[in-house]
Order: structure tokens, then sequence, then C-alpha cells
């Protein structure tokens, strides 16, 4: 029944703290740290691991992790500040959207997210592992590695190489780099545009027109089991 009704800014070695209702935690542990409100969650600073779990809505402010993150929230989960996360990401927002896009962002290892609308962006690589119940949007300022598993559609844009599998409605990419397909179905269609090659690991499925063009590459996509419908 703690209820914390301004910002609360707490230092220590492991922190655990639980609200009844909305929580605002600025926090700087030297081990991990547990946040837990009934209602929404606001959350700044520094730990190790941080895990948290709202009621409500979750907003990042400048977060840095040397451990992983693990966020659960029932509503949207957004950012007013860069989140460096060294270990790896799980993000889940069960009813809302998850709006991780300010161009500082550094995931530096997989980033396991779910939601309804996801966007994601990366000042360098990155390595999603995508559920959405919409659409799904991830930039990356280096190398983009994604499996998608997503109900509408995507675009992933990428300053260095592409490579994605799964499903979607329609899919759009936009590569700096090279693009190779893994197992990848489409319910719409493909966009695929590549400065150098465009190759494949798996098959592709496009019930919908494909656009694929390389820039200053080769397009090699001769999986026999290939369907361009």
């Amino acid at each position: 029944t703690n209820d914390f009704k301004d910002t609360v800014t707490v230092s220590g070695k492991d922190v655990k703290i639980r609200d009844a209702n909305d929580l605002n935690a600025d926090v700087t542990a030297t081990g991990n740290a547990e946040l837990q409100s009934d209602g929404n969650l606001t959350v700044s600073g520094t730990s190790n691991d941080l895990t948290t779990n709202s009621g409500g809505t979750t907003s990042f402010g400048e977060t840095t992790l040397t451990g992983k993150l693990d966020a659960t929230s029932q509503d949207s989960i957004t950012q007013t500040g860069k989140l460096v996360v060294d270990g790896t990401s799980g993000i889940t927002s069960t009813n809302g959207d998850v709006t991780l896009l300010d161009p500082t962002n550094d995931f530096k290892d997989t980033v396991t997210v779910s939601g309804k609308d996801v966007k994601i962006r990366d000042a360098n690589d990155l390595d999603a592992d995508v559920t959405a119940s919409s659409d799904a949007e991830l930039q990356a300022g280096g190398i983009l590695s994604a499996v998608l598993d997503i109900k509408g559609n995507s675009t992933l844009t990428s300053g260095g190489n592409t490579t994605v599998s799964g499903t979607s409605n329609d899919l759009t990419t936009n590569s700096g780099g090279t693009t190779s397909f893994g197992e990848t179905t489409l319910a719409g269609k493909l966009d695929a545009t590549s400065q150098d090659s465009i190759t494949q690991t798996g098959k592709l499925v496009v019930d919908g027109t494909s656009g694929i063009t390389s820039t200053n590459g080769d397009v090699t996509l001769l999986d026999p089991t290939n369907d361009f419908k």
C-alpha cells in the first residue's frame, strides 16, 4: 500500500520499490533494480539489471544499464530520454504500443519486444525479435537483424547490412549495405531496396507485388521453394 506521491530519488546496491498507484523513480543502483507500480511508471537512472512492472503506462527517462532490461507494462511503453542497455532487453506492452525512437538509443544485445504498434530505433546495430498485433518500425544506424511476427505492416531501415525473416503483411526494407532474407512469408507486398547485394537463406513467399532493387550489387533469389504470387 506504499504511495509515493512525488518523485522518489533512491540510491543503493540493490533497489526494490513498489507503489500502489503511480511511481516516478530516479534510481542509482550499483546492483539490480526492481520497480513495480499499480498505476503509471516513470523511471530513469542507472543500474545493472532493471526489472519494471507497470499496471499502466511506462515512460523511460535517460536510463543506462550495464546488465539487462525486463520491462512489462499493461499500457504503452515510451521514452523521454535515451536508453543504453548492455545486456538483453525484454519489452512487453500487453495492451498498448512500444515507441522507443530516441536516435541515441543503444541496445547492445538482443531486443525481444511485443506490443500493438512497435517502433524501435538504435544508433548502432540492432538485433530484434518483434511481435506486433499491428505495425512494426525498426531503425538501425548500423547492422539490423530482425525476426518478425507482425500482423500489420513492417518497415525496416539500416545504415549497414539487413537480415530479416518471419511474417508480416507488407514489408518495406531499406538497407545501407546488403540484404539477406531468411524464411519470410508476406500476406501483402514486398518493397526491398539495398545499396549492395540482395540474397536469401530461406524461402520467400509473397502474396502481393514485389519491388526489389539493389543499387550497386546483385539480386540472387534462387531458393527452389520461393513463391512470388
